[in-house]
């Protein structure tokens, strides 16, 4: 939650506007911070084939939200997915983590997704869904996506454009460990062991027992942090 606020908060700090979409909305807990975010004319449209929103909480933050009782799937033959195409600054892929789903998923949030825009995507380092990195690494390396991962944590994974790559790691390296301190989660680590031109992301944590310091292994590695 926190760092999803911090990503959108930088976006607006940056003037940044755009519509938001949520694929797997159940409750509505992640679609509550999207929300918070929204700021008009910005839509929030929130896509799932079964309405278990709890509404009146979060029409409360965001009165004017959509909600498309579809899959995934089927958001591309909507007039929502039409009004919205090429105009999100915010995808968040959290709907059924199956394998073809989330690859399916990846190329629909490509095409919502405005200049520097992200797509988040839900459970990318939970094993017991594996198939969405088998997903996403066969949709980032055999397809001709323009997305790249710039940021990972124990939840989700962030992805831009490359050519927004500099924007978005520039701020993850400089910045994000102090944003998430001022949300009440402080002394984090930024991990990065390798800035290959195909994979440069870097990893958000809780530190280890014992560990010091903003950067993993920091003698080793500071080259990796002096620049995105």
């Amino acid at each position: 939650m926190a760092v999803m606020d911090c990503v959108l908060s930088f976006q607006e700090e940056n003037h940044i506007t755009g519509n938001m979409v949520e694929f797997g909305v159940f409750r509505g807990k992640s679609a509550a911070i999207l929300a918070g975010h929204i700021q008009a004319p910005e839509r929030l449209v929130l896509v799932d084939p079964t309405d278990q929103i709890a509404r009146a909480p979060l029409a409360a933050i965001c009165p004017s939200f959509e909600f498309v009782e579809c899959p995934s799937e089927g958001f591309k033959q909507t007039d929502a997915y039409r009004s919205v195409k090429g105009r999100c600054r915010f995808v968040h892929v959290d709907s059924s983590h199956a394998y073809r789903t989330t690859f399916n998923e990846l190329k629909l949030a490509e095409r919502l997704l405005q200049a520097r825009g992200v797509i988040c995507l839900d459970d990318f380092t939970n094993l017991n869904f594996s198939q969405i990195l088998a997903a996403t690494y066969k949709y980032l390396f055999t397809t001709w996506t323009q997305l790249q991962p710039f940021l990972v944590t124990n939840e989700k994974a962030y992805l831009c454009r490359r050519r927004d790559f500099e924007f978005f790691g520039r701020f993850v390296i400089e910045r994000i460990v102090d944003e998430m301190a001022h949300r009440g989660l402080k002394d984090l680590v930024i991990a990065r062991t390798d800035v290959d031109p195909e994979y440069r992301a870097i990893y958000l944590r809780f530190p280890l027992p014992g560990e010091v310091g903003r950067y993993y292994g920091h003698e080793l590695y500071k080259q990796h942090y002096d620049r995105p």
